[in-house]
This record gives structure tokens, C-alpha cells and sequence, in this order.
């Protein structure tokens, strides 16, 4: 298992002229069994995000395939809802139905680690087949009373540019996964003691997701009208809620985080583990 030989060395390493803790002490940790989960099982990430893609690549998850949500599907008017959370939760809600709708039609991101990892492979890829869990997340940056997505033109980024400018802004993001019990032959282990309230994802994301939203204060700096123009001839905040990337150019505007860094990437990657832990650890009991 590839994601637990690489837990291991990193505690190793912390534990330098020191007795190194046995695996059973491990797994009290409040994600271990979460890791694992992912580690072994069919995983549809819900998004066209490169960035969440990347977040979970380099997690090293092995049985990972994507799906891109259409804009359509996101369609809403945000001043139709009472808040940002009421809002992003409702998008939320609209792709995870898509996903579990459409299943069928995502693309395979498995890669390898290995000269046989090929060969390590338990089962292939098939579309077809129901993935054992189903990632989605939606992300909006929300400064004042407005909520800023991805800017339509380089003028509409200046512009976001321009009220973020020397002030704090919020960014929110919902999350919702939804676990299947594995059911096809051999793969029945993968997803041993996992005992779902509902197994089957097509009868609905209620009875078998869970969804939560994570918040992160960021602060920018005062902007000039020249760096603000480098920034949006950059071209990185095109497709960004917001209008800019934190992990590259952005970078440069942010004064202060407060809160989940990853939450601004598009993926609370931490609360995510910790919440799908839970999960796993209530449908053994």
C-alpha cells in the first residue's frame, strides 16, 4: 500500500533516536483510517478542477478518476439565496446529483507509482462500474455582500481585483462525498466493515452523503492599478473563484490567511479526511 508505506517514512523520520510507535498506535490517529480508505478503493472526484486533481494526486490516492461538472449545472443566481452558504451548499447539492447521475462518463487519472504497480492492480478501470466514493466541492470567494466566482472577462478580473484590493474577504467552500459498498466480486474486501445507511448512491445523495462547508478569512494588500493589470495579463486568474490562484502569481496579493490555506486551492483537504473518517468509523458501530 503505497499511501501507508509513505505515512510510515514520515513518521519515521520524526522519530529519529526514538522507539517508532507500531502501526496499531497509528491508526488511532483521527484520518488513518480515511487514508487507507482512499488508498484502496474506486474514487470519482467529482470536479474539472486542476488544482483539487492535483491535491489528490499528490495524495497518492491510486484509483482516482475525474469528472467535469458543466457550467450548466451551476446556473444559479446567487442573490436568489438568503447567503454564501445557502448558495454554494445548493450548488453543491446540483453536482453531486449530476455525478451520481453521470457517472459513467468520467475519465481515469490512475497512475503509476511503480514498475509493477501496473500489476498491482486488484481490478481495472471501468466507467461503468459504481466508484466507491464520489467527491464533490464548490468554491466562492465572497467579499462584502457579493459573491465573486470566476471572472467572465479580463475586465470583470480587474474588477474583482479592485474590491479585494487592502481589504479581507471570505472564501468558502462545501464539500459532499457519498460511499458505496463495494458489491462487484473480488473488490468486496476493499470496502470491509463499511456499513452505509444506504449503499447504493443512485437512490439518492441524502440517505448516503455527507456535506460540510469550510471557511477561510484572506486579506489582501493594497493593489496599484499596475500590478493589478500584470496580474490579470498573467492570465492565472481566469477560471479561479475570485479572480486569482493563491498558489502561484496570487500569492503576491495575499497579505494574511486566517484559516484552511488548501480551503483557497478548493479543497479543505484536512476537514475532508477528518469528516470522512468519521464517517467510517460511525458505520462500523
Amino acid at each position: 500500500m503505497f499511501l501507508q508505506k509513505r505515512l510510515l517514512e514520515v513518521f519515521q523520520s520524526r522519530f529519529v533516536g526514538s522507539a517508532f510507535p507500531r502501526l496499531s498506535s497509528l491508526r488511532k490517529m483521527s484520518i488513518i483510517k480515511a487514508l487507507e480508505f482512499l488508498n484502496k478503493s474506486d474514487v470519482l472526484l467529482a470536479s474539472g478542477s486542476p488544482r483539487r486533481l492535483e491535491l489528490f494526486s499528490r495524495m497518492e490516492v491510486p484509483f482516482l478518476s475525474q469528472l467535469a461538472i458543466p457550467e450548466s449545472v451551476e446556473d444559479m443566481d446567487y442573490r436568489n439565496f438568503p447567503d454564501p452558504r445557502s448558495y454554494v451548499l445548493a450548488n453543491i447539492r446540483n453536482k453531486v446529483q449530476y455525478a451520481l447521475k453521470n457517472s459513467t462518463l468520467r475519465q481515469s487519472r490512475w497512475k503509476s507509482s511503480g514498475k509493477d504497480y501496473e500489476e498491482s492492480f486488484s481490478f481495472p478501470f471501468d466507467a461503468k462500474r459504481t466508484p466507491d466514493i464520489v467527491i464533490a466541492a464548490d468554491t466562492v470567494v465572497v467579499s462584502g455582500s457579493d459573491i465573486l466566482e470566476k471572472p467572465k472577462s479580463p475586465e470583470d478580473n480587474a474588477r474583482m481585483l479592485r474590491l479585494l484590493s487592502g481589504k479581507n474577504h471570505s472564501v468558502l467552500t462545501a464539500v459532499s462525498f457519498c460511499i458505496s459498498a463495494a458489491r462487484q466480486g473480488d473488490r468486496q474486501d476493499f470496502t470491509a466493515g463499511v456499513n452505509l445507511l444506504n449503499s447504493d448512491l443512485e437512490k439518492g445523495s441524502e440517505a448516503s452523503c455527507q456535506t460540510f462547508a469550510v471557511e477561510t478569512e484572506v486579506k489582501f494588500s493594497s493593489l496599484d492599478e499596475s500590478v493589478i493589470g500584470w496580474y490579470v495579463k498573467s492570465k492565472e486568474g481566469r477560471g479561479k473563484a475570485g479572480g486569482y490562484a493563491i498558489q502561484g502569481l496570487g500569492s503576491s496579493l495575499v497579505e494574511s490567511v486566517n484559516g484552511c490555506f488548501y480551503n483557497v486551492i478548493g479543497f479543505p483537504m484536512n476537514r475532508f479526511l477528518t469528516e470522512l473518517n468519521n464517517s467510517l468509523l460511525t458505520s462500523d458501530t
